[in-house]
């Protein structure tokens, strides 16, 4: 089952629940009847598919997804949270920690095995970072710099991603908690000490972030540079500045390059996990055949994105206004 008829619900999590978590019959919540009915047209003879205006009350399923804008994950959550077997929740988690906390209260305890649709934790590649620095591989990590973005052109269903009534914010609660998941496979703790925005905040509702850095201190000692971009494309790469060499990773496949003085390096994929280049299907399909299908959610549970949400509440509550760009 699936409540939301946007994008990431019918073109994403639609398929790999028929295909890949071996659902006969998808159910589809969507309120919008506009919606609905282009929905209807589009899947028109589709016995595997059912419509829905709203949540049946007293039905059971093997897997259920939230895919809403953020606001309304924590009430959907705490409906379904004895009422399927296996839920999975789109990121943000919410939009607000009490909201995010009460989720992770009421799931604790759940019949339902939750899992926060943090899709990079499919990757090898932060792992590979990771383990190179728990073991001194690379001698100390001195700083890291971290850069994602792109001219945003997402297949929105919804006004979600430019609301801060409905998704929280901007790029910041948009693609934010991704990367800032990528940085806490490597590192244990991170902590903010500045955000700037190219939005005033203060403003009222219609003040939505384009453009977003934040300075973050890793495991006490490591400082990383956090830029993010909805109107402009960045690298898209993590840059991890070791002693004895540097490491670039991509932000959003499973490439990763080491270069070490003088002059050697080398490019290429972790030994497990996807190949080098992905799209969001390659991802979907990796994240749930390595947590969804096995019924396997360690580092993918509500509480393990307690900390993201955290750190962007405090971003938005402590943000300066962004000049000169990046």
């Amino acid at each position: 089952m699936i409540v939301g008829g946007g994008a990431v619900g019918v073109d994403f999590h639609l398929p790999r629940l028929r295909m890949l978590a071996g659902c006969e019959v998808v159910e589809v919540v969507e309120p919008d009847a506009e919606r609905r009915a282009a929905l209807a047209q589009r899947f028109r003879g589709r016995r595997d598919l059912r419509l829905l205006a709203e949540l049946p009350m007293v039905e059971h399923w093997s897997v259920a997804v939230i895919a809403t804008p953020p606001r309304f994950h924590a009430s959907y959550a705490a409906t379904l949270a004895q009422r399927c077997d296996r839920l999975l929740i789109e990121k943000p988690l919410a939009p607000t920690v009490a909201d995010a906390e009460a989720m992770v209260e009421v799931l604790d305890d759940a019949r339902a095995q939750a899992f926060v649709c943090h899709l990079r934790r499919a990757l090898g590649s932060f792992a590979f970072v990771r383990d190179a620095r728990e073991r001194g591989i690379f001698g100390h990590l001195r700083e890291v710099r971290v850069a994602e973005g792109g001219v945003f052109g997402w297949r929105a269903a919804s006004m979600g991603s430019f609301s801060r009534t409905l998704n929280g914010g901007g790029v910041l609660q948009d693609t934010g908690p991704h990367t800032l998941d990528l940085l806490l496979q490597v590192f244990e703790d991170l902590r903010l000490e500045a955000a700037w925005m190219d939005a005033d905040l203060r403003s009222g509702e219609r003040a939505i972030e384009a453009n977003c850095e934040l300075a973050l201190v890793a495991d006490g000692d490591v400082p990383v540079h956090l830029m993010l971009s909805r109107n402009r494309n960045l690298s898209n790469t993590a840059r991890f500045e070791f002693e004895q060499a540097t490491v670039t990773v991509d932000v959003r496949d499973n490439s990763l390059t080491v270069e070490r003085a003088p002059g050697f390096g080398l490019r290429g994929v972790p030994l497990a996990g996807p190949g080098a280049t992905l799209d969001y299907d390659a991802l979907f399909d990796a994240f749930y055949t390595r947590f969804v299908v096995p019924g396997d959610n360690r580092g993918v549970t509500p509480r393990d994105a307690l900390t993201g949400v955290r750190l962007i509440e405090a971003a938005y509550a402590c943000a300066q206004p962004l000049a000169g760009g990046f």
